[in-house]
């Protein structure tokens, strides 16, 4: 078997409950009313890494260490709990949700489903550079308290699962193609597209898709460096190789 079952038993350690809960409907910041919509829109993304650890449950190509595959279980029932929260997010903000970009979002969806990319390491390039993006957009830029909890909430979990799929890809042998780093970076750059709130340093689509670049490549977002403040729960807060940060 492989994988360092430490590794993957500090993960699951890190482990924390939280109940799915969406405030109340609240203003969102002027020019930045479709990329928080097409965030929402994005929830479709997660991946279903569990329907493909039960298909090679007990055979050669599933040679983790049981921890590993616990943490793969783990996140899946996280995963679940995610979509609740941001379908409630969703119904609450649904002006802001165009079928046009709900359609598209359904089309990147059918993108990433297909790739031909290790499922692992489809979920570790989601997870580590496009909700890496996603969250903190929600976060900084939406001007909700309601979306910022939940930005909060999710992030906590995202840590672990992005630590935790970029480490079990290693330890697999796999890594991401050109043709993923390619969808990654269109999925980014639609998400943002749109964004223009004057005045703010990160109220235009270049410093997203930089730290998105960033992130996948060197584990590390420095132009997002305002998320670390300390009445926010930091993505990146915890001490361990595995996990991006954020610049200090």
């Amino acid at each position: 078997m492989v994988g360092n079952p430490v590794f993957y038993q500090n993960q699951i350690n890190r482990k924390r409950a939280w109940k799915p809960v969406c405030g109340v409907k609240t203003p969102i910041t002027p020019g930045a009313e479709t990329v928080i919509g097409r965030c929402l829109t994005l929830r479709v993304l997660e991946l279903d890494v569990k329907s493909w650890v039960d298909t090679v449950r007990n055979t050669p190509e599933l040679p983790l260490v049981p921890e590993a595959v616990r943490c793969l279980e783990l996140a899946s029932e996280e995963e679940k709990q995610h979509d609740l929260v941001l379908n409630m997010a969703a119904q609450r903000f649904s002006d802001l949700i165009s079928n046009q970009d709900q359609q598209a979002a359904y089309q990147l969806q059918a993108l990433w489903r297909e790739h031909p990319d290790h499922p692992i390491v489809k979920a570790g390039v989601l997870e580590s550079s496009v909700f890496f993006v996603l969250l903190p957009i929600l976060r900084l830029l939406s001007g909700s308290a309601t979306l910022r909890v939940i930005s909060n909430d999710i992030s906590a979990d995202e840590n672990r699962h992005a630590a935790q799929n970029r480490q079990m890809a290693i330890d697999l042998g796999y890594s991401w193609s050109p043709s993923l780093d390619r969808l990654r970076r269109e999925t980014v750059a639609w998400m943002v597209e749109t964004l223009n709130v004057p005045g703010h340093h990160l109220g235009n689509p270049q410093p997203w898709l930089q730290s998105s670049d960033t992130l996948l490549e060197h584990m590390e977002a420095p132009l997002l460096m305002d998320t670390r403040r300390p009445s926010y729960i930091a993505f990146f807060e915890h001490a361990n190789s595995g996990l991006p940060i954020y610049g200090t």
